[in-house]
């Protein structure tokens, strides 16, 4: 988990200035929900923790998460769903 600042927002996504580096939050991983926007959720400028999920050294390049420091809705999908339950 880094701390970055939000740099810049795209329609696929936010990028993060992770102090020397930039890396890209995809808008699929910034919530199990939807997201049709990444501006529905952060603004330039914000500070925020992520989750590393790749990083790739020849081209330089870091793949972000969000929704992966939050619990997965379906580890508990059982329990608010129960079974024969309407």
């Amino acid at each position: 988990m880094v701390t970055g600042v939000v740099k810049n927002l795209t329609d696929y996504g936010a990028f993060i200035d992770l102090g020397g580096i930039d890396g890209l939050l995809h808008v699929s991983d910034m919530s199990y929900g939807r997201v049709n926007h990444p501006a529905e959720i952060l603004n330039v400028g914000d500070e925020i923790t992520v989750k590393i999920l790749k990083f790739d050294r020849e081209k330089e390049r870091v793949s972000l998460g969000l929704k992966e420091l939050l619990p997965d809705p379906w580890e508990t999908v059982a329990d608010r769903f129960p079974p024969d339950s309407k």
